[in-house]
């Protein structure tokens, strides 16, 4: 609510500063595609920062401490504690946002309710503004839409899932018990 509040005030704000011509970021076809991107990473921004901070916080100070006094500099700190230690947070994060192209609906529907600009729309508002518009009698097209695009998103998710368990350098101990038990 408050970014939509902002982003309908912004005009007449840049013009009260002195901007002539300021362009509506919500109504303009030119960047409510952008607005509504912009929009995603600024309200992902706050979980985004609590879950890394988290993250961060449980790397030992006593390891940092330790690879110091080895003379490790802040590049090889980052590649080769950090990010190591960080990756289930990072690996999340990259698995669940796999299918999000797709399903993506949300902000659509807080921005404009059932009249979203047709530049913006994506598959998932279009299968919820369907169904709230048509109502039942939709449901089988939108239901296969769905598995359609589930069929899509599973493998390419179990994907990015398997190259994240593959390349993350904590999972070797994982990798080498999987090995063992097969013989």
């Amino acid at each position: 609510m408050m970014f939509k509040r902002f982003a309908y005030a912004l005009p007449n704000f840049m013009s009260g500063i002195g901007v002539k011509n300021f362009p509506s970021i919500i109504t303009d076809p030119k960047y409510t595609f952008f607005t509504t991107i912009y929009f995603g990473l600024w309200h992902g921004f706050g979980m985004s920062t609590i879950m890394y901070g988290n993250a961060m916080n449980s790397i030992s100070d006593e390891i940092v401490e330790s690879a110091v006094l080895d003379g490790i500099n802040h590049v090889q700190e980052l590649w080769s504690i950090t990010l190591p230690l960080i990756m289930p947070t990072i690996s999340t994060f990259m698995i669940t946002s796999v299918s999000s192209p797709l399903i993506s609906e949300g902000t659509l529907f807080l921005f404009w309710e059932y009249k979203a600009p047709r530049e913006t729309v994506r598959l998932g508002y279009l299968m919820f503004q369907t169904t709230m518009k048509a109502g039942k009698a939709t449901y089988p097209e939108v239901a296969a839409l769905g598995m359609i695009c589930t069929a899509i998103t599973f493998p390419l998710t179990m994907l990015v899932r398997w190259l994240f368990d593959k390349f993350d350098p904590m999972n070797e101990g994982v990798n080498y018990e999987k090995k063992q038990n097969k013989r």
